[in-house]
């Protein structure tokens, strides 16, 4: 189920990021001041971490005992917007590093059995504007 895997930070010695380093390290007369006539040291990094190996099949569930509307409601919010809906699929974001294709997995939830998850976000939002001055003061409570 877990693994680990390994990338590369890549150097930016030679690139416009490098250049803007060494203008840092000018002198007051606009020489290099490396205190040597070393070049800029390197900053390539290779790293590992440790992921869930694609395919895993991970398991839980939600429950809701004895729910009012507005329960089912909020759960149906809370689930749509933690895994929304990405070319037909739910997708749940699981850690760091998901513009590069990890920390992310595909849920399989069947929100069908708490009804129309859009009519339920409209109930749900009509609740909170209708509400607003109440669940403010409570948030205020439990946080202050």
């Amino acid at each position: 189920m877990r693994t680990e895997t390994f990338g590369t930070r890549h150097d930016v010695a030679g690139t416009p990021v490098d250049r803007y380093i060494a203008l840092a390290l000018l002198d007051n007369t606009g020489e290099l001041d490396l205190g040597t006539a070393e070049p800029l040291p390197t900053t390539q990094m290779i790293y590992d971490m440790q992921v869930i190996k694609p395919g895993a099949v991970l398991w839980s569930g939600l429950h809701l005992y004895a729910p009012t509307a507005g329960h089912v409601a909020a759960l149906a919010v809370a689930v749509d917007e933690a895994a929304p809906e990405v070319a037909g699929h739910r997708i749940l974001p699981l850690g760091g590093k998901r513009s590069v294709g990890f920390g992310s997995c595909r849920l399989e939830a069947d929100l069908t059995v708490l009804g129309d998850v859009a009519e339920l976000r409209a109930q749900y939002e009509a609740h909170l504007h209708a509400h607003r001055e109440e669940i403010l003061t409570l948030l205020d409570e439990v946080t202050g």
